[in-house]
C-alpha cells in the first residue's frame, strides 16, 4: 500500500525524503545562521568598532546589532543582524585588543521571510568594508550564493514546519527544548502548568547506543507498513477509527517497534492535512481541531493558571497546519475559539461536539454573508 495524498491545493509536494542527522536533529529548524569574515592576520579592535556603528547598528552589552523597526510582533527576532568580535573563540571588544574574526548572525526561523534580503545585504557591506570574503557553512560565498542558500533553509524551514517568522514556528522551537546530547532520547517536551507535551519526544528514541529519528528515510512509507500491520488500508482509515485522539498518542502507538525510527507527531499533523480530500475538508478541519485541544486542555477548559496559553498553543499549532486555504474562515473560527465561554472543564470528545459545530456553523453564515465560499 502507497499513501495517497491529495495536495492539489497544497502550494509544495509533501516531503518523502527528509533526511535528518542524529547529532543535528534540529539544524533544520535555521534559528540562527551564522556568516563569518576570517581576518589573515590579528586587526586591531579600535578599527572594527567604527564599521557597524556607521552603518547604523546598536551595541548592546558587547553585542552589536541591527535593529528592525517597530511594530515588532514578540514571538520575533528584534534584529535584522546580530555581530559578535571574536580573537579565536573568545570575544573581544576593547579598543587595544585585537580580533581575527566577526561572527554575523541571522535568526532566520523568527524573521520574516524579507529579512533575509536586508541581512544579506548589510553582511555584504561589512564585508566589503573589512574586504575579507564571506564565509557560511564552511564555504566561501558571493552575496547572491548567500541569499540563495538561506531562502533554501527558509525553504526548508517552511516544508518541515511552517512559515519563517510566524508564531507556531515560534512555538515549534520553544517545545523542542530542554534538547538531548547524543545517545539520548529528544526531550521536546513543553510543559506549561500541568499540561505536558511530552508525546512530542517520540521524533527521537534509541537502539542501544544508536540514535533514532522519525525524519530517516521514507518515513511515509514506514508509516504505511505500521498502518497494514494494524489493519488500516489508509492514513484516513486509521484517524476515523480514533476520533479526536491528539496526534501525541497517535504518534506514540505508531511508534511502538523499538527497533525502528519513530513516528513523529508532526508528521501525522501534516500528513492529515496532505491526504484529506476536498469534500471532507470541514469536517477534518474540525477534527484536527479537537486532536490538538485535548493535547493541550488535559484538566479542560479554563482550568488550571495555564489554561489560556495552552489553547494558544493548540490554535497556533492548527492554524499553521491547515491555512494555507481559506484562511479568512479559518482565522475566523479560530477568533470564535477564543471567545467561547463553556462550562469550566469542557473539552470536546470529537468534532461532533455541538459546540464546536456551532461555532463552524456560525463562521460558515459570516462568511456566506460577505460573499465568501468556504469549504
Amino acid at each position: 500500500m502507497t499513501l495517497k495524498v491529495y495536495c492539489a491545493d497544497w502550494p509544495y509536494e509533501p516531503p518523502l525524503q527528509v533526511k535528518r542527522y542524529t547529532l543535528m536533529n534540529y539544524d533544520f529548524l535555521h534559528e540562527a545562521e551564522e556568516v563569518y569574515l576570517v581576518s589573515e592576520s590579528p586587526r586591531q579592535c579600535s578599527i572594527i568598532h567604527s564599521i557597524p556603528e556607521q552603518l547604523g547598528y546598536t551595541l548592546h552589552e558587547n553585542v552589536y546589532s541591527l535593529e528592525r523597526p517597530e511594530p515588532i510582533p514578540p514571538w520575533q527576532s528584534e534584529s535584522f543582524v546580530l555581530v559578535d568580535i571574536l580573537s579565536g573563540a573568545s570575544e573581544v571588544y576593547q579598543p587595544w585588543e585585537t580580533w581575527d574574526t566577526i561572527k554575523l548572525v541571522c535568526l532566520l526561523a523568527t524573521l520574516p521571510g524579507d529579512a533575509i534580503t536586508r541581512f544579506v545585504a548589510s553582511v555584504s557591506h561589512v564585508s566589503c568594508l573589512l574586504e575579507i570574503p564571506m564565509t557560511h557553512a564552511g564555504k566561501v560565498v558571493t552575496a547572491l550564493k548567500l541569499e540563495q542558500a538561506l531562502v533554501d533553509c527558509a525553504d526548508e524551514l517552511r516544508r518541515n514546519v511552517g512559515e519563517p517568522g510566524t508564531e507556531s514556528v515560534a512555538i515549534y522551537i520553544e517545545s523542542t527544548y530542554p534538547r538531548s546530547g547524543y545517545g539520548e532520547q529528544r526531550s521536546a517536551t513543553l510543559e506549561l502548568g500541568n499540561a505536558s507535551r511530552s508525546e512530542r519526544s517520540c521524533d527521537m528514541k534509541t537502539r542501544g547506543s544508536e540514535a533514532l529519528s522519525a525524519w530517516e528515510g521514507n518515513w511515509q512509507e514506514r508509516l504505511s507498513q505500521r498502518l497494514r500491520k494494524l489493519g488500516f488500508e489508509t492514513f484516513q482509515d486509521y484517524l476515523r477509527a480514533r476520533r479526536g485522539r491528539p496526534y501525541g498518542q497517535l504518534a506514540a502507538e505508531l511508534s511502538g517497534d523499538p527497533d525502528a525510527a519513530p513516528i513523529a507527531p508532526v508528521q501525522l499533523e501534516r500528513l492529515h492535512a496532505w491526504t484529506t480530500r476536498p469534500e471532507d475538508r470541514r469536517d477534518e478541519i474540525l477534527d484536527s481541531l479537537v486532536r490538538y485541544l485535548r493535547e493541550s486542555l488535559r484538566k479542560g477548559w479554563g482550568v488550571g493558571i495555564h489554561w489560556q496559553v495552552n489553547v494558544n498553543i493548540a490554535l497556533a499549532f492548527w492554524l499553521s497546519n491547515w491555512s494555507y486555504k481559506d484562511k479568512d474562515e479559518l482565522r475566523g473560527l479560530e477568533r470564535e475559539i477564543r471567545q467561547l465561554n463553556p462550562e469550566a472543564g469542557w473539552i470536546p470528545k470529537d468534532s461532533d461536539d455541538p459546540i464546536l459545530q456551532e461555532e463552524a456553523r456560525r463562521v460558515c453564515y459570516i462568511a456566506e454573508r460577505k460573499g465568501l465560499s468556504p469549504s
